[in-house]
């Protein structure tokens, strides 16, 4: 049996399928009154910090998602179809050295 996907693991898959770095998710959170950075990011999606409920509200609207996609909550098919194409897009990248 596989591991669980973490929260972080989650929001970074929902991340790359909205098309948006960890530092334009970060500017699009501090408009909104966030104290956020790219390093914020970056921990959240490696375990590193706990995303709390109210950011995850946030970061859910601005990722065009939902609390309960980045919980692992939620019957996520299209985030499954999300990340596939995620995937898929990141194995493309880094053949094609873009990240």
């Amino acid at each position: 049996m596989s591991e669980p996907m973490t929260t972080g693991a989650r929001l970074r898959i929902a991340r790359l399928a909205a098309g948006t770095s960890q530092d334009d998710l970060a500017v699009k959170m501090r408009t909104q009154g966030w104290d956020f950075h790219v390093t914020t990011v970056g921990k959240i999606e490696r375990g590193e910090r706990k995303l709390q409920l109210d950011e995850a509200v946030a970061l859910a609207a601005i990722l065009r998602t939902t609390v309960g996609v980045l919980a692992g909550t939620a019957d996520d098919g299209d985030f499954r179809r999300g990340f596939n194409q995620a995937l898929t897009e990141i194995g493309q990248a880094t053949k094609d050295k873009q990240l």
